[in-house]
C-alpha cells in the first residue's frame, strides 16, 4: 500500500486516498502501520499544499464565448459588433501615416517644382486629417462600446452569481469558505468585465494595427522589410529582461519588507498590549532592524533593473542606427525595390522603418492585456461553477405541492442526521417528536444534543438521512419550500442586520408590506419607542450601520422579531432568541416575542433556550441528550416525575446560579410581577401620592438629561478649541511644500544631483535624435553622389550608435540613483511614518481611516510611491521640460518659422504621447470603490446565509443588489465616453499636427524658400521632443497618487497626540516602586469615547480603590467597567475630572513607568508570532529565566507548556518541510520511501516559492534580547521555545489566556487589571485560569471585571455600575442579599460557571 499517503504525485495523478488509508498503512514486514493524529495532520497539509500548487501552475479556464456572450442579450451583441469592428478598423487605420510619410519623403527628393510640391503635400495633409478623424471616431466607438457593453454583460453576471450562491443548500456553504466567498464575487466578476472591455478590444487593435503596419512596410519594400525583421529578435530579448528583472525585483522587495511588515501589522493588531506593556520601542527597533535589510535588497534589485533599461534604450536606439545603416546600403547600392520595380529611395526606406516600428511595436500594446483575457477565462471557470450548479435542495422545485392553508402541525418521524462535514457523528437518532399546532414546545439538553439542528430540518436547510419530517401530514420534501419558508418567522440567537435602513431590513421578512405594517410590526415588537425616541429624523428610514452597528443588542434583537412577525408566521422558531442578552434587555424582547405570539394567535412555537424564564410556561418540554428523546412534559411534570432528571438538574443548576435570590417557583417573571404588584398596590392607596412618586421619577430623569447636556456643550467647547488648533496647525503645514518637507529624506545628496544631470541629458537625448533622423533621410535623398552618401550615412549612423550608447549611460544612471534615493526615502520615511503611528493614543487607532488595516497599507504602499513627489519626481519633470526645450531650441537654430508652428502644436503632441503610453499601460474606467456598496451587501447576505434562507425572499436581495450596481454602471458609461473621446482626440492629434506641421513647410518653402533639411531638422527634433515629454510623465513616477500619498502621509506625521511614552516630558513623575502603595481613586469622571461623542460613558464617576484591595466591578453591558480600566491605562484622558494613584493625578506621572506598575489581562487574550518565552518575556524584557518559569508556574501554564502538549509544526511550507525530515521514519512507513522521496522534491519547491514571496516569522533574539548571564539562571525546558504562531493560533483558548496572565506575572506588578480575563473559556479551561487568577491577586491591588459569580465572590469588595455611575458597593454577601438591590438582581442573572454559555456556542 506503498504511496497512499499522497493526494497528488509529480505526474499530476490524483490517488485521492480515503483518511482511512493514510493513516493506516503496511510497513516493510507486511504489518499494518497506524498513523498518529499529529503525521495525519502533517500529511494533509502537505497534500492541500501540493494540490493548490498544482491547480495555480495549470488553472482550469472557460471558453472565451462563454464569458462573453453567456449573459448578453441584442443590445449587447451589438455594442460587442460595433466595438470589435471600430477597434479593427481603427487598427488599420493608424498605420497609413506610414504609407503617407513615405510620399511626403519622396516630395523633397530630385529637385521637384516648389508649387507641385505644396500641392503635393496639401493633398497628403487633407488625407492625413480625414484619416485622423476617421481614426477618432472609430477609436470613440471601439472604446466606449466596448466598456458599456462589459459594464452591461459584467451587472448581469454579478447578479446571477449572487442568486447562483443564495439558492444553494445550507450543506453547500458548509463545506466551503464564506468568508472568502463575498470577495470572490467581486474579483471574479471584475476580471470577468475587464477581459470583455477594453482590454480585448484592445488586443484586436493592436493584431490590426500590426498586420496593417507589417503589410504598408512589405508593400513599400519587402526585401528592405525581411532585413528589418531579423533585429527584432533581440529587441523582444532585452524586453524580457526588463519584464524579468522588474517582476523579480518587485518579489525580492516584497519578500524583504515582508518582515518588517509582519512585526508592523502584528504589533498592530495588539496596540493594546503594546501600550500596557511598553514595548512601543521593542515594536519599532524590531521594524526598522528589518527596514534596513529590505532598502540593500531593493538597491540590489534596482541595479539589475537599471541594467535591463539601459539596455533596452541600448537596443531601441541600435534598431534606428541599423534600420538607417542597412537603408542607406539599399540606396548606395541602388538595390531594386521589388515591389514598385524602381531602385530604393529615401521615402521608401522611411516607410518600411516606421511600418515595422507600427507593426511590431503595436504587439506590445496587446501583451499587458493577455494577462487580463486568461485571468477572466479563470474567473469564469470558478464563477460559472457556481452559477450552473443545480442545488440538492430545491427551493422553486415545479413538482412540489404548493402550502397555501398551512396550520403548523409538525411531526418528525424516525429521523436520523449526521451533518454534512461530520458524517461519523450523529446528532439525531431515530428521533420521532409531535410539535403540535399553536402550541409552544421548548426543547432543552445539552450542548450538541441536537436543538438547533431539529430548527434547522424544520427550516429544511438539510434533509435527514432517514426518516422523515412531516407539516400537516405531508412530507416537507413535497412541499414548495419558498412557499413553506415565507410562513415561518424565525428568531436566532444573534440577529443579523444588513447595512441599510430599518425599514429596508423590516422588508426583508415581506417585500410587498406597506409602510404602515412596517411600522405595526415594530409595535408589536416593541421596537417603534426606542425609533421614535432615538431616531426622530429620519425614523424608520434610519440606517443601522454594519451588521446593526448603531443598535444595542436588545434593539437588533427587536428588529429581528419585526421581521419575523411581518410574515405572519405559522410557525415560530425562537433558538436562543434571548441568551446572548444582559438581563434588562432579555425582559423587553421576551416580553415582545409574548405579545406577538399572542397577536399571532394560533401559531406552532419552537423555542431552544438554556434559560428558565423563557422555557418554563411551554405546553410541552422535550429533553434531549445525544440526539434522542429522554423526557418530555410540561415543567411542573418533569420535576415531578423525573426529580433526578436531566431536566431537574438543569433547574437546580439554574436556581444554584441565582445565588438564593427568591423566586417563586423558580420564576424570575413571577417575582418580577409580584413586586410590580405590590408598588401599584402602595401607589394606588393614594392618589397624591402616586403623582409625587412619578414627579419625582421623571424630574430626576429631566435633571440627569440636563447634566448630560450641559457637560456635553462643556465638553464640545474644549473639543472645539482642540480641533480647531489643531487644524490651524494642520493647515499651516499643508501649506509647506511637500517637496521640501520630503527632501530631507533623499540620502545621498551626490545621487541626486547625478538623477538630475541625467534625466535632463535623457531629455534633451530625443529631440537631438529627431534632428540626427531628419539628417539621415535628406542624406538617403543626395542621389546624385552616391559615394558621399555611403561616407555620410556611415558617419551618421555611427553618431546613431553612440547616442544608443548615451541612451545606455543616461537610462541606466537614471534609474539606478534614483533607485537608491527611492529605497532611501522610503526607508527613511517609512521608520519615522511608524514612530509616528506608535506614538497615537488609542482614540487614533478607534477610529476607522486608522485601522490596522489600513496603517499597514499606508506603510507598505503609500510609503513607496511617495517618490513622486520628491526627486523623482523632480526627474521625470526635468527631463519632460528638457525635452520640449531641447525641441524648440533644435528648432529656432534651424528655422524659427516652423518653430512657432511647432511650439502651437506642443501641447497637443504632448497630450498625445501621454494618452498613447497611458493607454499602453491600459486605461480602465474601474475604481476600487465603485462597486463598495453592492459588494457590502452581497457579503452580508453571503455570511449571513441562513438568515438570507429562513427570509425566502432571497430575489430582493438581488434586486436591491441590482439596484446598487446601476450608478457604478452609469458612471462607467460616462467615463467610457470621456475617455473614448480622448483617446481618439489624441491619435488625431498625431495626424493632424503632422499635416498641419508639412502643410505649414511648403508654405514657408513656398514663399520665403525655407531649407527642406532645416524645416525637417526643426519638425522631427520639436515632435521627438515632446512625445518624448508626454512618455516621461507617463512613465515616471505617478505625481497624483504620490501626492495624495505624501499628504496621508503628512497629515499622520504631523498630528499630534497628549498620550505617549515615547517622548517624555522633564516634569513627569517617575513612579518610586518601593514608594509606590497602589491607592486609586477617580474623582467625578466623564467620559466619552472619541468616536462617539453623542454617548456618555463615564457621568461624573467616583470610585476609590484601596491599596492591597481585590475589587469587582459589575455592571449591564456598556455601564463604563472595562472603560474605567482603559482609563486607568491611560489608553484615554478623562474628559472632565481627575483619575488619581496615591493621591497625584496620573496624567503627571511618567506614562511608562505608570504601566509598568500595571499588569493586564484581557478577555481576548493577544499572543505574539513569537515562542512561548518570548511571549512571556514581553510583559519584562529583563526577567530571569527562573522568573519566566515562575510566573508559567503561578498562571497554571507550566503543565502543558513542559510536556510540550501543542501542535509543534506550523503550516507554513518551511514549518512543513522541517517536520517532514524531523518525522521521516514515522511518514516512511505510512507512505513508503519512493513516496516520502517524490513528496520530498515537492516541498523543497513550495519551499522555494514561499521564500520567494516572503513571510513574516518571528526570529529568534528579537525580543529576547538579554545579555547578561546572570539573567539564564536556569535551563527552560523545549516547551518554552515553541512559536504560538499567529495570534497564538497553535494554543487553545485556556493555553493563550494563561500565557498572557504569565505575561502580567512576570512585570510583578502592583495594580492587577483583569478585564473578563474568563468569560470566554469553556468550564474546564476556566477552571484552571481561575486558580492562577487567584493565586496572582494575593497581596496588590486587584481590578476585576467579570460577570461569573465565582469569580466575583471572591473580592473584597464588589461595585456596581449602571450608565457610568456607582451605584452600588459593599461586600459580596452584603450586596447579594440586599433585598431589591442593584446586585442582587445582577446576580440572578450572572453564571457560576460556564454552562449555558459553553452549550450555547457550540450547538
Amino acid at each position: 500500500m506503498q504511496g497512499q499517503g499522497r493526494e497528488l504525485k509529480p505526474q499530476g495523478i490524483d490517488v485521492s486516498p480515503s483518511q482511512k488509508d493514510r493513516d493506516l498503512a503496511i510497513d516493510k514486514d507486511g504489518n499494518k502501520y497506524q498513523a498518529d493524529d499529529q503525521t495525519s495532520a502533517l500529511l494533509k497539509a502537505i497534500n492541500d499544499k501540493i494540490k493548490e500548487k498544482n491547480a495555480k501552475k495549470n488553472p482550469p479556464m472557460v471558453p472565451y464565448k462563454k464569458i462573453l456572450l453567456t449573459f448578453a442579450d441584442r443590445t449587447d451583441r451589438l455594442f460587442l459588433t460595433i466595438g470589435f469592428s471600430s477597434a479593427i478598423l481603427c487598427g488599420l487605420g493608424l498605420p497609413s501615416f506610414v504609407f503617407l510619410f513615405g510620399d511626403i519623403a519622396d516630395s523633397f527628393q530630385g529637385f521637384m517644382p516648389v508649387n507641385e510640391i505644396l500641392d503635393r503635400i496639401t493633398n497628403v495633409a487633407m488625407i492625413l486629417t480625414l484619416i485622423g478623424l476617421g481614426v477618432w471616431v472609430f477609436s470613440y466607438l471601439f472604446f466606449s462600446f466596448l466598456i458599456i457593453a462589459s459594464e452591461r454583460i459584467g451587472q448581469k453576471t454579478r447578479c446571477m452569481y449572487l442568486q447562483a450562491i443564495l439558492r444553494q443548500e445550507i450543506s453547500w456553504f458548509d463545506e466551503i469558505n464564506t468568508s472568502q466567498l463575498s470577495s470572490r464575487l467581486g474579483k471574479e466578476c471584475q476580471a470577468i468585465q475587464r477581459a470583455i472591455g477594453e482590454k480585448i478590444g484592445t488586443i484586436v487593435m493592436a493584431f490590426a494595427m500590426s498586420c496593417s503596419g507589417l503589410f504598408f512596410a512589405f508593400f513599400k519594400g519587402a526585401y528592405f522589410s525581411a532585413f528589418l525583421m531579423c533585429y527584432f529578435p533581440l529587441m523582444f530579448f532585452m524586453s524580457m529582461v526588463i519584464t524579468i528583472a522588474f517582476s523579480k525585483g518587485f518579489s525580492e522587495n516584497m519578500k524583504a519588507y515582508g518582515q518588517s511588515a509582519g512585526y508592523a501589522e502584528q504589533a498592530l493588531n495588539a496596540i493594546k498590549v503594546v501600550f500596557a506593556f511598553g514595548q512601543e520601542e521593542t515594536e519599532i527597533k524590531n521594524y526598522e532592524k528589518y527596514l534596513m535589510k529590505a532598502r540593500k535588497t531593493g538597491i540590489k534589485t534596482h541595479f539589475t533593473g537599471a541594467l535591463a533599461i539601459g539596455g533596452f534604450f541600448l537596443s531601441l536606439y541600435g534598431y534606428y542606427s541599423y534600420s538607417f545603416y542597412i537603408g542607406s546600403f539599399m540606396v548606395t547600392e541602388s538595390i531594386e525595390n521589388i515591389n514598385s520595380k524602381k531602385i530604393y529611395t529615401s521615402g521608401d526606406v522611411m516607410a518600411c522603418f516606421l511600418g515595422l516600428v507600427y507593426g511590431i511595436f503595436s504587439l506590445g500594446l496587446a501583451a499587458p492585456n493577455f494577462k487580463a483575457l486568461t485571468e477572466g477565462r479563470v474567473a469564469g471557470k470558478m464563477a460559472y461553477e457556481i452559477i450552473e450548479r443545480v442545488p440538492k435542495i430545491n427551493l422553486d422545485d415545479p413538482q412540489a405541492e404548493q402550502c397555501e392553508n398551512l396550520t403548523g402541525q409538525i411531526e418528525f418521524k424516525n429521523v436520523t442526521f449526521s451533518y454534512p462535514t461530520r458524517p461519523e457523528q450523529k446528532i439525531l437518532d431515530d428521533f420521532s417528536a409531535v410539535f403540535e399546532e399553536g402550541k409552544t414546545t421548548a426543547l432543552v439538553g445539552a450542548s450538541g444534543s441536537g436543538k438547533s439542528t431539529i430548527v434547522q430540518l424544520i427550516e429544511r436547510f438539510y434533509d435527514p438521512d432517514h426518516g422523515s419530517v412531516y407539516v400537516d401530514g405531508k412530507n416537507l420534501n413535497k412541499i414548495n419550500l419558498r412557499k413553506f419558508r415565507e410562513k415561518i418567522g424565525y428568531v436566532g440567537q444573534e440577529p443579523v442586520l444588513f447595512n441599510m435602513s430599518i425599514k429596508e431590513n423590516i422588508l426583508y421578512g415581506n417585500p410587498n408590506a406597506s409602510n404602515e405594517e412596517v411600522i405595526q410590526a415594530l409595535k408589536s415588537a416593541n421596537a417603534w419607542d426606542f425609533i421614535q425616541e432615538k431616531m426622530i429624523q429620519n425614523g424608520i428610514d434610519t440606517n443601522v450601520g454594519n451588521s446593526g452597528g448603531q443598535l444595542s443588542g436588545g434593539q437588533k434583537q427587536r428588529l429581528a422579531i419585526a421581521r419575523a412577525f411581518i410574515k405572519k408566521p405559522k410557525i415560530l422558531l425562537l433558538d436562543e432568541a434571548t441568551s446572548a442578552l444582559d438581563k434588562k434587555n432579555e425582559k423587553e424582547v421576551q416580553a415582545a416575542i409574548d405579545k406577538i405570539r399572542q397577536e399571532l394567535g394560533s401559531v406552532t412555537t419552537i423555542v431552544v433556550a438554556h434559560r428558565l424564564s423563557t422555557i418554563k410556561e411551554a405546553d410541552k418540554i422535550i429533553v434531549m441528550q445525544k440526539g434522542k428523546i429522554k423526557e418530555v412534559g410540561t415543567h411542573r411534570s418533569l420535576i415531578s416525575e423525573y426529580p433526578e432528571g436531566i431536566y431537574s438538574k438543569f433547574v437546580k443548576e439554574q436556581e444554584q446560579a441565582e445565588q438564593h435570590v427568591d423566586m417563586n417557583d423558580n420564576s424570575q417573571e413571577i417575582q418580577e410581577e409580584q413586586e410590580q404588584q405590590k408598588i401599584i398596590s402602595q401607589v394606588n392607596y393614594s392618589d397624591n401620592s402616586a403623582t409625587v412618586v412619578i414627579k419625582k421619577k421623571t424630574q430626576k430623569e429631566l435633571d440627569l438629561e440636563k447634566l448630560e447636556l450641559d457637560m456635553k456643550v462643556k465638553v464640545d467647547q474644549q473639543d472645539q478649541l482642540r480641533d480647531d488648533k489643531e487644524a490651524q496647525f494642520m493647515k499651516s503645514q499643508g501649506k509647506k511644500s511637500q517637496f521640501s518637507r520630503l527632501l530631507v529624506y533623499n540620502r545621498p545628496r551626490i545621487n541626486i544631483f547625478i538623477g538630475i544631470f541625467v534625466s535632463i541629458a535623457q531629455g534633451g537625448l530625443m529631440p537631438i535624435f529627431g534632428g540626427v533622423m531628419a539628417k539621415m533621410l535628406f542624406v538617403l535623398m543626395e542621389v546624385q553622389d552616391l559615394g558621399q552618401m555611403r561616407k555620410e550615412s556611415n558617419y551618421w549612423c555611427a553618431i546613431m550608435l553612440i547616442m544608443a550608447c548615451g541612451a545606455f549611460l543616461t537610462g541606466f544612471s537614471q534609474k539606478f540613483s534614483f533607485g537608491i534615493i527611492g529605497e532611501n526615502v522610503t526607508a527613511n520615511i517609512r521608520k519615522g511614518l511608524y514612530r509616528k503611528i506608535i506614538e497615537k493614543h488609542q482614540g487614533w487607532f478607534d477610529e476607522r481611516d486608522n485601522a490596522p488595516g489600513v496603517l499597514t497599507s499606508t506603510l507598505a504602499s503609500d510609503a513607496q510611491i511617495i517618490n513622486g513627489v520628491s526627486t523623482e519626481g523632480l526627474g521625470s519633470i526635468l527631463e519632460a521640460i528638457c525635452a520640449v526645450l531641447a525641441g524648440i531650441g533644435i528648432g529656432f537654430y534651424f528655422s524659427w518659422r516652423m518653430s512657432l508652428v511647432c511650439i502651437g502644436c506642443t501641447p497637443f503632441i504632448v497630450i498625445s504621447g501621454y494618452m498613447g503610453a497611458k493607454f499602453q499601460q491600459g486605461l480602465s474606467v474601474e475604481s476600487a470603490d465603485s462597486h463598495k456598496f453592492a459588494n457590502l451587501l452581497a457579503g452580508d447576505a453571503i455570511m449571513n446565509y441562513r438568515t438570507v434562507a429562513s427570509f425566502a425572499h432571497e430575489q430582493q436581495i438581488v434586486k436591491d443588489f441590482e439596484t446598487l450596481l446601476n450608478e457604478p454602471r452609469k458612471k462607467a458609461v460616462k467615463q467610457a465616453n470621456f475617455i473614448g473621446g480622448s483617446y481618439g482626440f489624441s491619435q488625431f492629434v498625431l495626424y493632424g499636427v503632422i499635416a498641419t506641421l508639412f502643410y505649414a513647410g511648403a508654405q514657408f518653402l513656398n514663399a520665403y524658400n525655407e531649407n527642406p533639411l532645416h524645416m525637417f531638422i526643426t519638425i522631427f527634433a520639436m515632435m521627438f521632443g515632446a512625445l518624448e515629454s508626454g512618455q516621461a510623465q507617463q512613465f515616471g513616477p505617478d505625481m497624483g497618487k504620490a501626492k495624495q500619498a505624501a499628504t496621508k502621509i503628512l497629515k499622520i506625521m504631523d498630528q499630534d497626540t497628549q498620550i505617549t511614552s515615547l517622548r517624555p516630558k522633564d516634569e513627569e513623575i517617575v513612579i518610586n516602586s518601593e514608594k509606590f502603595i497602589g491607592e486609586i481613586e477617580f474623582k467625578n469622571v466623564w467620559f466619552r469615547y472619541p468616536s462617539r461623542k453623542n454617548d456618555w460613558v463615564l457621568k461624573g464617576l467616583n470610585l476609590k480603590i484601596r491599596p492591597n484591595e481585590t475589587v469587582a466591578l459589575v455592571g449591564e453591558s456598556g455601564c463604563g467597567k472595562s472603560t474605567t480600566v482603559s482609563l486607568l491605562l491611560r489608553f484615554y484622558d478623562p474628559d472632565l475630572g481627575s483619575i488619581t494613584i496615591d493621591g497625584i493625578d496620573i496624567k503627571q506621572y511618567n506614562l511608562r513607568s505608570l504601566r509598568q506598575t500595571m499588569g493586564l489581562v484581557m478577555q481576548e487574550p493577544t499572543l505574539f508570532n513569537y515562542s512561548i518565552q518570548e511571549n512571556i518575556l514581553y510583559g519584562n524584557l529583563s526577567a530571569k529565566n527562573s522568573e519566566i518559569r515562575e510566573a508559567a508556574q503561578v498562571a497554571n501554564a507550566l503543565e502543558f507548556i513542559e510536556s510540550q502538549q501543542i501542535l509543534q509544526f506550523d503550516e507554513s511550507c518551511e514549518g512543513l518541510f522541517k517536520e517532514f525530515k524531523n518525522r521521516f521514519e514515522t511518514i516512511v512507513k505510512v507512505i513508503g520511501e519512493k513516496e516520502y522521496a517524490s513528496m520530498m522534491v515537492d516541498l523543497q519547491s513550495l519551499v522555494k516559492d514561499e521564500i520567494k514571496k516572503g513571510q513574516f516569522k518571528a526570529v529568534e533574539g528579537d525580543i529576547d534580547t538579554r545579555q547578561q548571564q546572570e539573567l539564564f539562571d536556569i535551563q527552560l525546558s523545549q516547551g518554552f521555545k515553541i512559536d504560538c504562531g499567529l495570534r497564538g493560533s497553535k494554543l487553545s483558548g485556556g493555553q493563550k489566556q494563561r500565557i498572557a496572565i504569565a505575561r502580567a506575572i512576570i512585570r510583578k506588578p502592583r495594580i492587577l487589571i483583569l478585564d473578563e480575563a474568563t468569560s470566554a473559556l469553556d468550564e474546564e479551561s476556566q477552571k484552571k485560569v481561575q486558580i492562577a487568577l487567584d493565586n496572582i491577586m494575593i497581596e496588590r491591588t486587584s481590578i476585576v471585571i467579570a460577570h461569573r459569580l465565582s469569580t466575583v465572590e471572591k473580592c473584597d469588595r464588589v461595585v456596581v455600575l449602571e450608565s457610568g455611575n456607582l451605584v452600588e458597593e459593599g461586600k459580596f454577601q452584603e450586596l447579594k442579599n440586599k433585598e431589591g438591590g442593584y446586585f442582587a438582581q445582577l446576580a440572578s442573572g450572572m453564571q457560576k460557571n460556564t454552562g449555558a454559555q459553553t452549550q450555547n456556542k457550540e450547538e
